[in-house]
């Protein structure tokens, strides 16, 4: 219990998860979410919590996982969500990777069963280690602007908090805790599969980076995100005063948006794409392509989004609506 109180509980605190808050947690029987789970329900007793899983359809084997999630949830009196979904088809048709199709199924059906289950917050297993990787895995490929990393509270949707309480928490003191604690977990296999561009970031770059440079980068990326934190929170303000006068009716005046230097004019359309079309992926590319667009003096067009949506330019303004 000890170790419970002094690397893990402190954590799951009532400023991140509210007194008798109801809740679904991302549940996949994994050790990451196994830990969570245990812990949600040994320290925050006065919690209403839900255990969701997917299976995403690409192992054989799955059924193993569902017995054992089944099983581990009904001894802790669990209500316990089963969802199945074929990935490896929606990535095809959407034209994306298993990675992206996979997130984006997940976190879509995350949201639909905590409104069906009326809960106020999603809860996911990410910890320290999944914030360095995301962090070097946006940095690599293109990430755009000073939003980086994983946030531990953020807004999904309307009323419902997506909350990752163990981002603060090593790898190595959850495995300790399920140690400690006896717990078992299940081994999914494509966690080892150099298939998945994470995987290759988790298992090969990392740890030639730690060996080679710097052995603590989880250290030195953590100070990094803490300053781009700091100096989002001062952007923020500073986009705050100019957006009610940049947009009006839900379109950009694109002759206030000149006043504004590159930069400022960048994080102003990435606030616009976040909120009109938050699916659209913010490389840095993608948006600098749109920002031109968008400014330049040109005749009437249309500049195609991906999804359902494009940006339309007019009389100096532009706006984003559903193509039809």
């Amino acid at each position: 219990m000890l170790f419970l109180m002094t690397q893990i509980l402190p954590h799951f605190n009532a400023a991140l998860l509210p007194p008798n808050e109801k809740l679904v947690i991302a549940f996949s029987g994994g050790v990451d979410s196994t830990v969570c789970l245990d812990v949600l329900c040994k320290a925050r007793p006065d919690l209403n919590i839900f255990a969701y899983y997917l299976d995403h359809g690409i192992r054989p084997d799955v059924q193993a996982d569902i017995d054992h999630v089944t099983s581990f949830c009904e001894q802790r009196n669990i209500p316990i969500l089963i969802d199945h979904a074929d990935i490896p088809a929606i990535a095809k048709a959407q034209k994306q990777s298993l990675e992206e199709a996979g997130r984006h199924v997940r976190y879509e059906r995350l949201l639909a069963n905590a409104i069906k289950c009326g809960a106020s917050s999603i809860v996911t297993a990410h910890h320290a280690g999944d914030q360095t990787e995301s962090i070097l895995m946006q940095l690599l490929t293109g990430a755009s602007g000073l939003r980086i990393g994983i946030a531990d509270v953020s807004d999904i949707a309307k009323g419902i908090r997506l909350i990752r309480p163990m981002l603060g928490v090593t790898k190595n003191d959850i495995l300790l805790y399920a140690d400690a604690h006896q717990l078992m977990f299940v081994d999914d296999s494509t966690n080892e599969s150099l298939d998945f561009v994470r995987n290759k970031l988790r298992n090969i770059l990392l740890p030639m980076i730690e060996q080679m440079i710097n052995p603590r980068v989880d250290k030195a990326l953590a100070r990094f995100k803490q300053h781009s934190d700091e100096l989002t929170q001062l952007l923020d303000a500073r986009l705050d005063e100019t957006w009610p006068q940049v947009m009006v009716e839900g379109r950009l005046r694109v002759r206030r948006l000149l006043l504004e230097t590159r930069f400022v004019q960048t994080e102003i359309l990435k606030r616009y794409l976040r909120e009109s079309c938050p699916e659209y992926r913010l490389t840095y590319d993608r948006v600098q392509d749109l920002l031109d667009f968008v400014i330049a003096d040109r005749p009437p067009a249309q500049y195609e989004l991906l999804g359902q949506w494009i940006m339309k330019r007019a009389r100096r303004q532009a706006w984003i609506e559903e193509k039809i």
